[in-house]
């Protein structure tokens, strides 16, 4: 595993790269975690033969202060993606995320449909999850407002949990130890603007892509991934479980995932050759 930072913009966003070769899949984070969520399916991705690319869903201006607020939503968040690709010299890749990174890779792949082969889309957040995500955002607002001391408190804890070892922690750290004005910037954000594409952004994009469905979570609906599928002109559905399954048991779950992406750069290979 290496690590890095991409600068562009005036924006810093943090990555980490497992494995190498052409057949690249970049992965993006749920709401607020870092790349470190997804860090245990990268490297079960990276053992078959894939390059995979962990990176922040949230940028930073290079000084550390967030960004405006219009710059945290899926939208803008989409274009940031295909920064990165263009930035780690990644001409076609397969994009995929968690959650609200689900969301922001279907932004992308609508954006510029002709850097992303296909998608990888665990549990998206569309118009049954909206109400859910609503008390959850609010909550972490009031948290991150109006309590400053528990925060405060939390913080120093979370720098004493061991990193790596119990993912739901790291997760846990990964709120915790954030920038408090960073986190409320990408929450105002995503309320006032767009937490989601809406369904003529979602009915245009038309790669292959493997929604991934989480049992019984209000925050990521089931019926939100079948009304995706039936919208993708070539989306097929896979239960995986919840949303620890990829962070603890990825084995479980990659040699679907690993079939999917065989198959979807067996098609750009096919493309490439004739």
């Amino acid at each position: 595993m290496s690590t890095g930072e991409i600068h562009a913009g005036g924006q810093r966003l943090k990555y980490a790269e497992f494995g190498s070769g052409s057949r690249t899949v970049v992965l993006a984070p749920p709401l607020l975690a870092s790349h470190k969520a997804q860090e245990l399916w990268a490297r079960a991705l990276a053992e078959r033969g894939f390059r995979v690319i962990a990176i922040d869903l949230v940028a930073d201006s290079v000084n550390g202060f967030p960004l405006s607020i219009e710059q945290y939503n899926t939208e803008a968040l989409g274009r940031q993606l295909l920064v990165v690709l263009e930035r780690l010299g990644v001409d076609r890749a397969v994009l995929g995320g968690t959650s609200l990174g689900a969301n922001v890779a279907l932004e992308a792949a609508a954006a510029d449909p002709d850097r992303v082969a296909g998608l990888l889309l665990e549990g998206p957040i569309l118009d049954d999850g909206v109400a859910a995500y609503g008390y959850c955002s609010s909550a972490l607002l009031l948290l991150l407002t109006a309590g400053k001391p528990a925060l405060w408190c939390a913080k120093k804890v979370a720098r004493f949990v061991p990193q790596g070892r119990w993912t739901a922690a790291d997760l846990l750290a990964d709120l915790f130890v954030a920038p408090a004005e960073r986190s409320r910037a990408v929450l105002h954000g995503l309320a006032l603007g767009r937490m989601a594409p809406p369904k003529r952004v979602r009915t245009s994009v038309a790669v292959p892509a493997l929604i991934m469905v989480l049992k019984a979570d209000p925050f990521h609906p089931a019926s939100d991934a079948r009304r995706l599928c039936s919208e993708l002109g070539a989306g097929q559905l896979l239960n995986i479980g919840t949303i620890l399954t990829l962070r603890l048991r990825p084995k479980r779950v990659t040699p679907a995932i690993i079939s999917f992406l065989n198959e979807v750069f067996g098609q750009v290979n096919d493309v490439r050759l004739s």
